[in-house]
């Protein structure tokens, strides 16, 4: 029997997050995860029985992690400043409860993005729907809006394609750590205006 090697082990998880972002689960193959990892497909099978495995290790419990962080979000005490007080104190208010409310290494990583947008015809499928009905209750309570509002829906269902349309293209995570922050400024404070000629 063959000695697993962790480099090939992790090779093969990014060739396949790659491939699960790029085409999807249901499109990608194991002969392409093995090419782009630098193995066989024998090989590749000595490290994971299936797809579904792959899938898996990468997963993980971003599930549960999503769940408790809206949980654990939707618990706090908020903060109560007004819109101005928001504006002057942003960059305090991010440095100070953007870890615990929006971990920007959870909400741009591969197994996150993957999970709602790249699972289609999988036991992961619904997660994106569960995703989405949580945060529109969210957002429901700080419009003070009914949980199923159209403004709810729309908001959450934009709120989660600019995150995948950040995560997808970002150059890196600082970088994409930036623009998730200035998009949640824009969504929490409103389109700025133009200065007056």
């Amino acid at each position: 029997m063959q000695i697993k090697k962790e480099e090939i082990r992790e090779n093969i998880i990014g060739a396949a997050e790659k491939e699960f972002l790029k085409r999807g689960f249901k499109n990608s193959s194991m002969r392409t995860i093995a090419a782009k990892s630098h193995t066989t497909i024998g090989n590749l099978y000595n490290y994971f029985e299936n797809k579904e495995a792959i899938l898996d290790e990468i997963i993980g419990d971003t599930p549960e992690q999503i769940i408790q962080l809206i949980n654990k979000h939707e618990a706090a005490e908020l903060v109560d400043l007004s819109k101005d007080e928001m504006e002057k104190n942003f960059d305090e208010v991010v440095d100070t409860f953007m870890p615990k409310f929006f971990p920007m290494d959870l909400l741009l990583s591969n197994s996150l993005l993957i999970l709602m947008d790249s699972c289609e015809g999988t036991k992961y499928e619904a997660y994106r729907n569960t995703f989405l009905e949580l945060f529109q209750a969210h957002l429901a309570s700080h419009l003070n809006v009914e949980k199923g509002s159209f403004l709810a829906k729309t908001l959450s269902h934009g709120f989660l394609s600019a995150l995948l349309f950040i995560g997808k293209n970002k150059r890196n995570m600082e970088d994409g750590k930036k623009d998730l922050i200035n998009y949640i400024k824009l969504m929490v404070l409103g389109m700025p205006m133009p200065p007056k000629l």
